[in-house]
This record gives C-alpha cells, sequence and structure tokens, in this order.
C-alpha cells in the first residue's frame, strides 16, 4: 500500500500551493487558474477512492485488448474490427 494515501497527497498538494505559491500571485488570471488547479484536485482527492475501482476495471480492460492485439502475430490484423 502506498504511503501516504493518494488522497492525502493530492490534499497535501492543494494545501501546499494555497499556503505557499497563491499568497505571491497578484489578481488577475494566474492567480485564478492556480485558485482553480487547487480546487480541482480537491475534488479528485475527495472522489479518488470510489473511481479507483473503475480505473483498474479500464486498465484491465486495456491490458486484455491489447493482449488479443498482439496474440494474433505478424502476418494478422493491426487492429481489431471495432464495428
Amino acid at each position: 500500500m502506498i504511503e501516504p494515501d493518494p488522497d492525502t497527497l493530492l490534499v497535501g498538494v492543494a494545501d501546499s500551493l494555497e499556503q505557499t505559491v497563491l499568497p505571491d500571485l497578484a489578481s488577475g488570471p494566474l492567480r485564478r487558474q492556480v485558485r482553480e488547479a487547487i480546487r480541482v484536485i480537491r475534488r479528485v482527492a475527495l472522489v479518488l477512492d470510489r473511481i479507483a475501482p473503475a480505473l483498474h476495471e479500464d486498465i484491465a480492460d486495456i491490458e486484455g485488448t491489447l493482449a488479443t492485439i498482439l496474440a494474433q502475430g505478424e502476418g494478422g490484423p493491426v487492429w481489431p474490427d471495432l464495428r
């Protein structure tokens, strides 16, 4: 298991940006972008435990698709017909 867990790491990144970077930025587009990035990081941290299983399923599906493609070997189609 990764320690600290990914959501804790993300919250730490957001906290660090908020405490050390944001105060040094003047009002304007750059400050708004950093503030929005912090908001996005915090939102991802909140839902990471719920989306991780779906990501694992997607990765397994991609692995299976690639294994099928590679198993066709030379002379076979490069990509399966997905129609």
